[in-house]
């Protein structure tokens, strides 16, 4: 059983050219499983780990080109490797010290969750919608914890007790959006907030806050209005379900009438309600 088991997904990133993993190489590691996921869309140039090797790392690479589900690489990353504590990235964070640090002191009965700083500001984890100001903060069992999953360390504990619930850690209906959100739902319906440590953080890319071209921004949009129809239909009581379908929809027949842009696909989140299914899985 190894320490810890570290995942690093990429997408259109070569090993080289990943933030992260030339931040990680800060620490030396022993008894540490790396796996760095390339997520497409293209093969790598290149398979040369010496740096990460050369850190202590056991390393380990895996390829899907197809943009996989990321509830399916994260749930296949805990299911094949024997850990204490699971450590999931992105491929473009600014690993800090401290994180790791505060990383190794995580204990298989505790859910580490950093600080995720993004353009100056904390954006992750929110307490009741609210940004997290301190990794001090004191937490109550009904509080509404929500974080990105970048930076995440799973001790072996939380991930049974979740599947003893669930079968899967991360609910694979979704495949980009929503797989951070449900696990957190499934977490706090499951652990009751029980185990959670803030820990120091680093500063990571957010695409909401990014300017992209039309076609990622169309992808984009589609994707959230399937994060919200399918999280509606399986995280919501059939009162709240209602309730919400019946606002939504005037809000948009009202704002058509006047003509003011509607911030989401409406009939791209009806399908994904309705039918229960991402468009991927049709």
């Amino acid at each position: 059983m190894y320490e810890v088991a570290i995942l690093v997904v990429l997408y259109d990133c070569n090993i080289s050219q990943s933030v992260t993993l030339n931040s990680i190489i800060k620490r030396k590691f022993k008894n540490a499983h790396l796996t760095i996921w390339n997520n497409g869309p293209h093969k790598l140039k290149s398979i040369d780990v010496s740096f990460l090797l050369d850190s202590g790392l056991n390393v380990e690479i895996k390829e899907t080109l197809h943009n996989e589900s990321l509830a399916i690489i994260y749930n296949d990353f805990l299911d094949s490797n024997s850990s204490q504590k699971y450590m999931i990235l992105d491929h473009d964070s600014s690993i800090t010290e401290s994180y790791l640090d505060d990383a190794f002191t995580i204990k298989s009965s505790e859910l580490g969750i950093p600080h995720i700083f993004s353009q100056g500001k904390p954006r992750s984890p929110t307490i009741n919608r609210k940004p997290l100001l301190s990794i001090d903060t004191p937490l109550k069992s009904n509080d509404s914890v929500i974080a990105i999953g970048s930076g995440i360390v799973l001790g072996s504990d939380i991930i049974k007790s979740i599947k003893n619930e669930y079968d899967t850690v991360f609910d694979e209906r979704f495949y980009l959006y929503g797989v951070d959100t449900t696990f957190f739902y499934r977490f706090n319906n499951v652990m009751k907030n029980d185990g959670i440590k803030f820990i120091h953080g680093f500063n990571h890319n957010l695409s909401r806050l990014e300017v992209e071209n039309e076609e990622v921004t169309s992808f984009r949009f589609i994707e959230r209005a399937y994060d919200q129809g399918l999280t509606l239909r399986y995280y919501n009581n059939k009162k709240m379900q209602i309730y919400i379908i019946i606002r939504i929809t005037l809000s948009v027949f009202i704002k058509s009438i006047f003509r003011v842009k509607v911030k989401m696909n409406y009939l791209k989140f009806m399908d994904a309600y309705i039918s229960g299914k991402h468009y991927r899985d049709k």
